[in-house]
């Protein structure tokens, strides 16, 4: 009966004193770190993860599609770079007609030429013959079309001209070189919607396996469908594909280009790394629990149990001193507050040699803390390491990227050839010259110049090259090696004349080329400054770096790459040199770096994924340490102190709760029963709490029966 009684004192006193719910409590970050420790070591399990078949590097296959839509958009160019060449010969009109023999040595891929009249009969013609019956019944505007494959790319344009005109011509779309591996099967194709293969470099088609070639003609396909991608073809091979196309083209020329090519499978660690690394967090968080729960949590919920046991007035109920120090402190307290209630002398104790509650709180931070080290350490620390595969990848993206350039420069020369063959009649050429803007963004400015470099006739943008007497030669030429911008421009004499066509190349135009590139891509000149960069610069920036100057000296004839360190990362470097034609005199080189820790590997997969959760089980072992240790073990500091001083000389110090949770019960229960050793027993059992703030200073006041005598007054006085 007794027992149900004191029972029943605990539970009336525990509801008088209510505590707040989550996130409130000493259980609260316990529980929360816990469930933060449990998704960590999901993510682990996720991010950490070693693909079981590692298969192609992703950083390859990437490399080989950009490589292929580079190739698919070069022929895009190519088709588009004709249409344009064609409108500007038909701003010529009348005079054209004489001139087509001529127009037609100045092209090398056009296969022939022809002027015809309102009704599609050929007025001039020079060349092979040309398939009239291609072009539709009506023609009010530029049309480019296909033709019938016989080993080549061919299309054909036709432009109107004034009275009814057409100018027509049918030329062979060039594709880029890419440097190819026959004896292993490799081969870049272009084929239409039906699969076929109309043109093909490198190892032939019917050599390869059936898989192979089953794969390459779903590729051209999908390329010729408008799509892009890459998908495997067995034994070890990849086939990437892109269409043919260029934003200049009102309509797809119904072409694909795919390229096959041997890409051997990534080394990567071995698959049971992150399940590894995930069975460590999930022993650390074990440790985390028990740390915790053992030294702090079940400490804290049985000195609660006991404070309010002893404030409810079980005197004779024997209050349990494990746990750390400042819990064993405040058990002394409140046994020490028993002794004096049943007016038994009790020597005081300080704890003992237990051990501090924030030593438990730091351990816990501590093992989080190790293993986010540790993991960083033996994943997260290096880049994957970059496979061969990656590099030739990057050199025949960087030899395609170099070509481009080549290729743009030496159209330039020839596209100032052929209007300088009409002479220096402004009537006549202003409108060539105009054309040629209009229709190539390759040009910022292009002009006729006397014999001592003045523009006389212009069309585009103010020239920036230095007014100067022209070269005799045409070709192309690097105006300045200093300034504000390179200016570059290709020249040609106008026959039996001392006058000079020149067309300023436009640097954007070049940048827009270097971006088919991979990472930074910049052009250099003989003297290791940049002409242009992906990346922004500073006209003429010197090319510094040690690895990237090393790799650009040894591509003389070929592309080469390395890996090196850059602006102090390490990054794959690759180099090419800008060969051939009237381009390759001008002895510029282009070298591309990208950061190896950026490639889409595997290894680096892990390394991101390592780095991500080390950092955020730094984050957990901070929230762990910070919120333990200034929701419970300040608090229960503070209190320990003030039960310290209790069972000396400090009875008078009031003992306020700082918040609504078990700490507060345990002070609450602590300062009734302060008071009930300085008024009695009786005071066990109620909760009335101290008013004011926990700030304001403590007075002792007189006992109210004193007070009530000081205030009556004497007998015989006031009458």
């Amino acid at each position: 009966m007794h027992s149900k009684q004191r029972s029943g004192a605990v539970a009336r006193l525990e509801r008088r004193l209510p505590e707040s719910r989550f996130p409130a409590g000493v259980t609260a970050p316990t529980i929360a770190v816990l469930v933060l420790l449990g998704l960590l070591t999901g993510m682990t399990a996720i991010l950490v993860r070693v693909p079981a078949e590692p298969g192609p590097p992703a950083a390859a296959v990437e490399a080989q599609q950009r490589l292929t839509t580079a190739t698919g958009n070069a022929i895009g160019n190519s088709a588009t770079a004709f249409a344009n060449d064609l409108r500007t010969l038909a701003a010529q009109d009348i005079a054209i007609e004489q001139s087509l023999p001529r127009i037609l040595g100045n092209h090398a891929s056009w296969r022939g030429i022809a002027v015809l009249d309102a009704n599609r009969a050929p007025v001039a013609a020079a060349g092979r013959p040309l398939q009239l019956t291609a072009l539709p019944a009506t023609i009010t505007a530029p049309v480019l079309l296909p033709l019938a494959a016989d080993g080549s790319l061919p299309v054909l344009a036709a432009i109107p001209m004034s009275a009814g005109r057409i100018l027509v011509a049918a030329a062979e779309l060039r594709p880029l070189g890419v440097d190819l591996d026959s004896r292993h099967g490799e081969i870049l194709a272009f084929g239409t919607a039906s699969g076929t293969v109309v043109l093909s470099r490198g190892a032939a088609p019917d050599s390869l396996s059936n898989e192979s070639r089953t794969a390459l003609n779903t590729a051209l396909r999908q390329g010729a469908a408008n799509q892009s991608g890459a998908i495997p073809a067995g034994e070890g091979m990849l086939v990437a594909y892109a269409p043919v196309t260029s934003g200049a083209l009102a309509t797809p020329l119904g072409f694909g280009a795919a390229a096959l090519f041997q890409v051997a499978d990534e080394d990567v660690l071995p698959t049971s790394s992150g399940l590894v690394a995930a069975l460590a967090l999930f022993a650390v968080s074990m440790l985390v629990a028990a740390v915790l729960l053992g030294s702090l949590v079940v400490p804290l919920r049985r000195l609660r149990a006991d404070a309010l046991t002893v404030a409810s007035g079980g005197l004779g109920t024997k209050v349990r001193t494990g746990g750390p120090r400042e819990v064993r402190r405040i058990a002394q307290a409140l046994a020490w507050c028993q002794a004096s209630l049943r007016a038994k002398e009790v020597p005081a104790k300080n704890g003992g040699r237990a051990l501090p509650a924030v030593v438990a709180v730091t351990l816990a931070a501590l093992l989080v803390l190790s293993w986010s080290v540790w993991v960083l350490l033996a994943f997260g620390r290096s880049d994957a390491t970059v496979p061969e595969a990656v590099l030739r990848a990057t050199r025949a993206q960087a030899e395609a990227t170099a070509e481009g350039v080549q290729r743009s420069l030496n159209d330039a020369v020839a596209d100032v050839g052929a209007a300088a063959a009409l002479g220096d009649d402004p009537a006549v050429l202003r409108p060539v010259l105009e054309a040629m803007i209009a229709g190539n963004p390759r040009y910022r400015s292009v002009y006729l110049a006397g014999a001592d470099g003045v523009p006389v006739v212009r069309a585009g943008r103010e020239p920036m090259r230095t007014t100067a007497p022209l070269p005799a030669e045409a070709g192309l030429r690097q105006d300045n090696t200093s300034g504000r911008l390179p200016v570059v421009y290709a020249s040609a004499p106008v026959p039996g004349k001392d006058s000079r066509l020149v067309a300023e190349v436009d640097i954007d135009h070049l940048i827009t080329l270097l971006h088919r590139g991979t990472g930074e891509v910049r052009l250099v000149d003989d003297g290791w400054r940049t002409i242009a960069d992906t990346h922004g610069y500073l006209a003429f920036e010197p090319l510094t770096e040690p690895a990237l100057r090393t790799t650009t000296e040894k591509a003389r004839d070929d592309a080469t790459s390395a890996v090196g360190e850059v602006a102090g990362s390490r990054s794959v470097v690759t180099a090419a040199p800008v060969a051939g034609g009237s381009a390759g005199k001008l002895g510029w080189k282009l070298v591309q770096h990208q950061r190896a820790g950026d490639l889409s590997l595997a290894g680096n997969d892990i390394r991101r994924g390592a780095q991500l959760v080390a950092l955020l089980g730094i984050g957990t072992a901070a929230l762990l340490f910070g919120w333990h240790y200034f929701v419970v073990v300040v608090p229960l500091r503070r209190i320990a102190g003030i039960a310290g001083r209790m069972t000396g000389h400090g009875r008078a110090e009031v003992i306020y709760p700082e918040r609504a949770d078990q700490i507060g019960t345990i002070a609450s229960c602590l300062e009734l029963c302060r008071q009930a050793v300085e008024t009695g027993a009786r005071r066990l059992g109620r909760d009335r709490r101290p008013r004011g703030a926990a700030t304001d200073r403590t007075r002792r006041l007189q006992p109210v029966s004193q007070a009530r005598r000081a205030r009556r007054p004497r007998a015989g006085h006031g009458m």
